[in-house]
């Protein structure tokens, strides 16, 4: 971390060490700030959001005025977003898809809903004329895809000369957000009092990592947390890996999380087949072995009143 004055601006340069713990702290504060502000949490508000909000107030403070600004080291940007969309991955299975029902029908809804939000953008390109990938970014990609999808291929169409795309990118999803926030928190509270919806208390979504699946009989070990850390991994380096080959192939820059998150996909879906094939078989040797024992109860039941 070093100060240094450019123009009558200071600028404080953070490294990557400095940048990743500004960032904790900040998401610490927006838990902080959640709990004792009951109306965040009223209309759904998440942490990290209301920690960046306190930021983006800061540096805004600073450009209006002029006096200062802050440069980052963001070295560590693309590991943790290509992290986040392998993990994104893991929790896609098909078999949840087939009993979704109702999900399915809202998952292609979206889908839909992606198309006509893009059609809108390149429409609106023709009449301003705007540049292609500038309108691909303030439509679906950061409208449902959020921040991590806006800054990934933010980053793919600066390789090819779109130099603002990350910022465009960052700022269509930012709106989006406040969009999202400020019309489907109240939104979604008031269908929740119109149809006096209840939640449903049988499940705990608040457990710790170490009560995980003690319903079942399980308990997670550190192991198990190790191994699950090392596919996390796996599937980030194969999945980038496979990121690369296509982009040679199509000859243009592929975003690496997309190879990833299908990566990760792939070995859930493997994992989960594996372990109902195996469940299965368990649970047949077993029947098998329960009808010896009660073939052979049965048997010296009958020899007992025969005698």
């Amino acid at each position: 971390m070093n100060f240094e004055t450019i123009e009558g601006i200071l600028n404080i340069n953070l490294n990557s060490t400095m940048t990743l713990a500004l960032a904790a702290v900040l998401l610490i504060m927006g838990y902080s700030i959640n709990k004792r502000l009951t109306i965040l949490n009223k209309y759904c508000i998440p942490a990290p959001v209301v920690g960046g909000f306190i930021f983006m107030f800061l540096t805004w403070i600073g450009h209006i005025t002029g006096t200062f600004k802050f440069n980052f080291e963001n070295i560590f940007q693309s590991t943790f977003m290509l992290a986040f969309f392998t993990t994104v991955g893991l929790g896609a299975s098909f078999a949840l898809l087939k009993k979704g029902g109702k999900l399915i029908i809202y998952w292609l809804v979206c889908g839909i809903i992606s198309i006509f939000q893009n059609i809108i953008g390149i429409t609106i390109t023709k009449i301003t004329g705007l540049e292609a990938p500038y309108a691909l970014l303030s439509s679906a990609i950061s409208m449902i895809g959020g921040h991590g999808a806006a800054l990934a291929y933010g980053d793919t169409f600066a390789k090819m000369g779109y130099e603002n795309a990350p910022l465009v990118g960052a700022a269509a999803a930012t709106f989006g957000l406040i969009t999202a926030v400020l019309i489907g928190g109240p939104l979604g509270r008031r269908l929740i009092e119109k149809n006096n919806l209840k939640p449903d208390n049988t499940e705990n979504f608040d457990q710790s990592v170490t009560e995980i699946n003690t319903d079942k009989g399980e308990k997670l070990s550190d192991l198990d947390v190790i191994k699950n850390v090392v596919v996390i991994l796996v599937c980030m380096a194969i999945g980038s890996y496979i990121s690369t080959l296509i982009g040679k192939l199509i000859k243009m820059d592929f975003p690496s999380y997309v190879g990833a998150m299908f990566m990760a996909v792939i070995v859930r879906n493997i994992n989960e087949k594996i372990i109902a094939n195996t469940s299965t078989r368990v649970a047949r040797e077993g029947g098998e072995v329960l009808d010896e024992i009660t073939n052979e109860d049965i048997k010296k039941v009958k020899e007992r009143i025969d005698g």
